[in-house]
């Protein structure tokens, strides 16, 4: 009945206003702004005086700083386990991402529209995981997220280490598709573990601390391929993903599946 009568009111003075140069302008225009203004003043006040609102945000003394956080955590060794597993999925996904176009090129001989093959080529790997994303988080239900993560790992190993001697634009369609099932088994199973073995209350901080490693990815992956094209050649760059995929899978088991319960 409040945001009613607020709303009739504010409607009410709109078309006071839009009346107001019919009359005596000058007083209806400044009774009509005054008006207006107290009552946007006493919506906003009503904003903060609603009881069915369940958020409570944490007062500056509850929110712990970076230390309190972690000692909530009832494993952090397996929360920095998977960050560490989401910077480095990163890292070897854009890895690649530098010399795709220029890998196309050179299969190509100079031959064909580098532009649209790389461009769908590039879209491979986003429509398999979009395809079977869903079905992988449903199997890690049963199985065992973990499980699921570490069949990506082994797989996209396989498929980097393929993709390094392709003879064929086709080829690599082919392995980069499958990348995307691989990329399936990861990052969102990552996240899926995140969740399930973070305290609600920390949850966000969590998550944001899973962005960054994100983002660090983000930025080493693109260097570290840049860097090794440019000292030996863009199929040495799948190689050295594999490696990084590899020791990647190691330290998942070291820092996360021993850790679980």
């Amino acid at each position: 009945q409040v945001v009613a009568s607020k709303d009739f009111k504010t409607g009410y003075l709109c078309g006071f206003y839009a009346e107001a140069p019919d009359v005596d302008r000058d007083v209806h225009k400044s009774d009509a702004v005054r008006m207006a203004a107290r009552d946007c003043i006493d919506r906003i006040k009503k904003l903060g005086e609603f009881k069915n609102i369940s958020f409570k945000p944490i007062t500056e003394k509850k929110l712990d700083k970076a230390s309190g956080v972690i000692a909530t955590l009832r494993s952090p060794a397996l929360i920095f386990g998977l960050l560490l597993t989401t910077l480095i999925i990163q890292a070897a996904k854009n890895s690649i991402n530098p010399i795709v176009s220029l890998y196309i090129r050179q299969l190509l001989n100079g031959h064909g529209n580098v532009v649209f093959i790389s461009g769908v080529i590039a879209a491979l790997p986003g429509i398999a995981t979009f395809l079977v994303a869903s079905r992988f988080g449903a199997l890690g239900d049963k199985i065992g997220t973990h499980k699921i993560i570490v069949a990506g790992f082994i797989a996209a190993s396989i498929f980097f280490f393929l993709t390094a001697f392709v003879r064929n634009t086709v080829e690599l369609g082919i392995l980069r598709f499958l990348v995307g099932f691989s990329d399936a088994c990861l990052f969102p199973q990552v996240q899926t573990m995140l969740t399930k073995n973070s305290p609600a209350a920390v949850t966000g901080r969590i998550f944001s601390w899973n962005q960054s490693a994100m983002y660090i990815g983000n930025i080493v992956g693109p260097l570290l391929g840049s860097f090794v094209s440019g000292m030996f050649n863009y199929s040495m760059v799948f190689i050295v993903t594999t490696v990084i995929v590899l020791i990647n899978l190691l330290l998942f088991r070291i820092n996360v599946i021993r850790n679980l319960q």
